[in-house]
Parts: structure tokens; sequence; C-alpha cells
């Protein structure tokens, strides 16, 4: 049996922008990230998902011209890997990963 998924745009923009921002996110103290929460009920809804992620393509669409160029999107990613690099040697280590993950974990 063969499962077909079907990617909307919007449901492929939550996906980037979470991808792309995900080291961004686990730096951020939680008085940022309360900032998606619009409304201020203590609680990120659909919507306020939806105005971030459009949000974060637009800071990452730097032509601004609606569409994310492979150069655009590899900026990103190498942004991503900087943050991750916390020694600055160019590669990733297992400490390094794990190091993200309690920060990420610490600001919640």
């Amino acid at each position: 049996m063969r499962f077909r998924t079907r990617f909307t745009p919007a449901a492929c923009a939550l996906g980037l922008a979470g991808l792309l921002a995900f080291p961004a996110m686990a730096q951020l103290p939680m008085g940022e990230m309360a900032g998606a929460d619009r409304d201020g009920n203590g609680s990120i809804s659909t919507q306020e998902v939806r105005d971030a992620a459009a949000q974060q393509f637009a800071r990452l669409d730097g032509d601004h011209n609606g569409s994310l160029s492979q150069a655009e999107f590899v900026d990103a990613r190498l942004e991503m890997f900087s943050a991750l690099d916390a020694d600055g040697n160019g590669e990733i280590d297992r400490s390094e990963m794990r190091q993200a993950a309690k920060a990420a974990r610490r600001k919640r």
C-alpha cells in the first residue's frame, strides 16, 4: 500500500518556517516567543501561527518577489548551521545539538 501526501502551500510555508527558524527560536527569550500570541490569551492560535510563518517567509524572501530562491534558502540554512555550530569550527557535533535542544527546553 502506498500513501501519498499532499502539501498545501500553507503547510509547506509553516514547515519551512519552522525548519528555518528552529535555531533562532531556540535562542529567543520567552517574551519574544510570546510575541506570536497576538491576542495575549496565553496560547498561539492557528491564525497566529500562519501570521508568524508569513512574517518568517517575508524575512527570508530577500528580494521580496514572493518566492524563495535557492540562494535565499541556502542563506537561511547557513544561518541555522552557524547558530548550531557553537564553537565555530565548521562542524556540528552531538554535543552542540544537545546544547541547542537543552537551550530550547530551558526557554519554554
